[in-house]
């Protein structure tokens, strides 16, 4: 079996969805789709005919809260190892609110700093620079 993860699903127009299908329907290619799109794109999603018998189950994925990007980040990658608690929630809280495609961009940035300089910053201020804030959303 294998998995096909196609991001920014509510993106592809009628006719790759409609291959996508052909691919999930056909025996051979042992074909598992996993479709993602943000919560406010997934009606377009859930319109689709074609999907309609097809899709298994819908999954809401929330953001990660601070207690739960504390324990998840120094497992997804070593750069957050030696991080405290109170800078990579400095962090979440500054920028990335639990969205872990932003904890990506910050994972890259401070790889790229401990690279330069041989050492990880431990003050947000080099890895939130140039960054622009984004207004938290109403739960």
């Amino acid at each position: 079996m294998r998995l096909l993860a196609v991001d920014e699903a509510h993106q592809l127009s009628t006719s790759c969805l409609e291959y996508l299908r052909f691919l999930h329907d056909d025996p051979h290619t042992r074909l598992a789709v996993l479709l993602l799109a943000s919560q406010h794109r997934i009606k377009a999603l859930r319109a689709q005919p074609a999907l309609a018998s097809r899709v298994t189950t819908w999954h809401d994925i929330h953001p990660l809260d601070n207690t739960e990007i504390t324990t998840v980040l120094p497992a997804f990658h070593p750069q957050w190892r030696d991080s405290t608690p109170s800078l990579i929630c400095e962090l979440n809280t500054a920028w990335a609110h639990g969205n872990f495609r932003r904890w990506a961009v910050l994972t890259h940035r401070r790889a790229s700093i401990t690279h330069r300089t041989g050492h990880s910053p431990h003050d947000p201020s080099p890895l939130l620079k140039g960054l622009h804030p984004r207004p938290k959303k109403n739960p």
